[in-house]
């Protein structure tokens, strides 16, 4: 069960120049309390468990700094998911969220297929594929979709 923002504040420290989550307290003698509390995950996520719930460091991050938990998803806005610095945290829906990923499960860039020797670009508008254009490389078809993204005011 979640603890509570007061009683995580009580237990954890936060710098939100670092993004570098401490313990406040000794949790047990086997833990330096001098070095970042939790851990990195597989996926690059730091999670910090404490009393049995493990918790994803930018929300624990979010707790710490605002006092509350998130309304929505916290995305890392760098994509960099242990820079868990407040100023690169945002509060944001699950479309916000999954339209700052880096790739897709097929391995291009969002936003990006090969198509021969090119690279087509495509997004999403209002629940419609929309084609952008082919491009000679994966960076000028990602670059493309984000301003075509940013055009339609998402």
């Amino acid at each position: 069960m979640k603890s509570s923002p007061e009683e995580l504040k009580s237990v954890f420290t936060y710098d939100p120049e670092t993004g570098v989550i401490k313990w406040a307290i000794q949790p047990n003698p086997r833990i330096d309390i001098t070095q970042p509390a939790g851990y990195t995950k597989w996926n690059g996520y730091r999670q910090i468990k404490y009393k049995g719930f493990p918790y994803m460091g930018e929300v624990l991050a979010w707790v710490l700094y605002y006092g509350k938990y998130p309304e929505r998803e916290l995305d890392h806005r760098d994509g960099n998911p242990d820079n868990n610095r407040i100023g690169n945290l945002r509060d944001v829906s699950h479309f916000g969220n999954m339209r700052n990923m880096p790739c897709h499960r097929n391995g291009h860039i969002l936003g990006t297929t090969k198509k021969g020797n090119r690279w087509q670009a495509s997004a999403t508008v209002q629940g419609k594929r929309k084609y952008i254009g082919l491009f000679a490389t994966q960076e000028e078809a990602h670059k493309a979709y984000w301003s075509a993204q940013s055009e339609e005011g998402r």
